[in-house]
Order: structure tokens, then sequence, then C-alpha cells
């Protein structure tokens, strides 16, 4: 059955801790060949060496820790003391690199240094890439019937799990969107409706004076489109600043090895931006019917 896979890579995963001072993360110490030709982990710091004892870090977890390329944290690793028994040992080792993935419990070391956890020449994992003429699910069909394989598991799935849960999320997202735009429009039209009613005897001392009905319309409009400028721009700021209280106080206590980037998308902010200022400054043409069927006479009339 390995004869279906054109490359098959042995490694070791096993369960840790790296600590800095008093900060303490568990990780997933996964000892894979660091001239792999199935996958290697895309370093953003530093450099993954071949053969070089030390440890590579995600990100969030050399941010927790305080650490980068060069640094030392104290590792903290089962190793095998017997035929069927493992020992706690912590020793320091140097920080090689450091990693992209958002999740901050994965670690890697060179496979060259399974020894650290006494298991130089043994292997949990093995990671291959099928045959020319094979597909992934044919492998894993093949592989299921193998008494030693517990899981077969393509690479990209549990990113693809991921990719697709956070899509879910987008399309909630997408009908909120919606649903608070024609909220706004039904608040704008609203506003702008009490508006014109209040400033009803302004409008008619305009309109006796002959002011046509577009420029009066034309004053309104340009007042909504300067009042949703301001309300946007201040609702981008206060919305920016829950994002960041979010991210940085509310997401590290619910998901700690959960790193997400703090990133605003300009094109979608303009059309953020130009579809709530033009909702608010478009809502008073919606009140050109009043305006035009405005008896002046009587709204000018006054009663003692």
């Amino acid at each position: 059955d390995i004869g279906m896979l054109r490359v098959a890579e042995p490694e070791v995963h096993l369960n840790g801790t790296v600590e800095n001072g008093a900060e303490t993360i568990p990780v997933l110490l996964q000892f894979i060949d660091f001239e792999s030709d199935v996958w290697l982990p895309t370093a953003i710091e530093g450099e993954l060496v071949a053969g070089w004892p030390g440890i590579v870090l995600a990100r969030k977890a050399a941010e927790d820790l305080g650490v980068g390329p060069g640094d030392s944290v104290a590792l903290r690793r089962p190793v095998r003391a017997g035929a069927d028994s493992f020992s706690f040992e912590t020793d320091d080792i140097e920080v090689l690199a450091v990693h992209s993935h958002p999740l901050r419990f994965n670690a890697y070391a060179d496979m060259r240094h399974a020894g650290l956890a006494g298991l130089a020449g043994y292997t949990n994992v093995i990671s291959g890439a099928p045959a020319p003429g094979e597909t992934v699910s044919t492998v894993k069909r093949a592989l299921f019937g193998v008494p030693s394989v517990g899981a077969v598991r393509g690479l990209a799935e549990t990113s693809q799990a991921t990719q697709d849960v956070f899509e879910q999320f987008t399309g909630i997202f997408v009908v909120i969107q919606a649903f608070v735009l024609g909220l706004a429009l039904l608040i704008a039209f609203n506003t702008a409706n009490i508006n014109a009613d209040e400033r009803a005897r302004d409008h008619a001392t305009m309109f006796a004076f002959g002011v046509p009905v577009r420029r009066v319309l034309g004053v309104l409009v340009t007042e909504g489109l300067l009042l949703g400028l301001l309300a946007t721009v201040l609702g981008v700021v206060l919305g920016y600043g829950l994002l960041l209280w979010i991210l940085r106080v509310i997401l590290p206590r619910s998901a700690p090895d959960l790193w997400v980037p703090l990133a605003m998308d300009v094109p979608t902010l303009a059309v953020t931006l130009a579809a709530a200022v033009a909702v608010i400054g478009l809502a008073p043409v919606l009140t050109v019917r009043k305006l035009r069927r405005m008896d002046v006479s009587s709204t000018l009339r006054v009663l003692e």
C-alpha cells in the first residue's frame, strides 16, 4: 500500500510544553524532515536548518513567549525510558524560526533529532504524496484496511474545514450587513421625513419666494451627505476600536491558541463608506413628493 505513494516520510508527533519565564504554552511537537519534498512550514523569521537542533514556533507562540530566532525556550516533552514507558524531561532548546500557522500549538523540529524524545528510528505519522495515477481518495481507501493505520487525512483537510467554517460565518455576516443596510435606510427615511415636517415652514417660506423644489431638495441632500459622512467616520472609528478590543482582549481569553491578524480591507471599507453616505444622503430624495404637494399658504398660516 505504501507503493501507492510517490514519497513517504516518517514523522513523530507528541505533546509537550514550551516555557519562557512564567509563560507556558502546550504544543504539538512534530519531528519532520526539514528537507522534505512533501511539505514544510513557511518560516517568516529565521530559517529551517536541516540537522540543526532547535524548534520552530508559531508566530503567536513566539509573541506570547516573547522570543524569536536565536533565543532559547525550555522544552518539556515525554522521553522514551523503556520498551513501554516514558518519563518527562525539560531542556533548553534554541528557537530556529517562526512559522506563519495561525494555531500557536503547532511546533516543529528536525526528524534527525527525534532522539530528544528517545524515539530515533521510530515513527507514528507518515506524510506522503500519491504516486502518479493515484489520488488522495484512492490512497485513503487502500490504507484504511491496513491494521497498523489509525487514520488517513489529507494535508489540507484541517485548513479546508476551518475555511469552510469561516465561509459559513461570512455568509451570515452578509445577511446581517443587508439587514443593517435596510434598517439604516429605514431610519434615514424616517429621520428625513421628520426633518421635513419640522422645517415645513422654512421650506414653505422658500417656496413663497420662488425657490424651486430642486434647490430645497439639494440643500436637504447636502445636509444629509455631510451628516452621513460624519456618522460613517464616527462609526468606523468606534467599530475599529471594538474590533481591536475583541481581538486583543476577548479572543486571547476565549481562544488563546488562535492567531488572528488585525487588518482592514480597503475596497470593503470604501464600499461601506460609500453605501452609508449614500443611504443617509439620498434619503431626503424620498420626501420630494411631500415637498411638491405642500400647501404653501396653509403651512405659513400662524394660529394665535
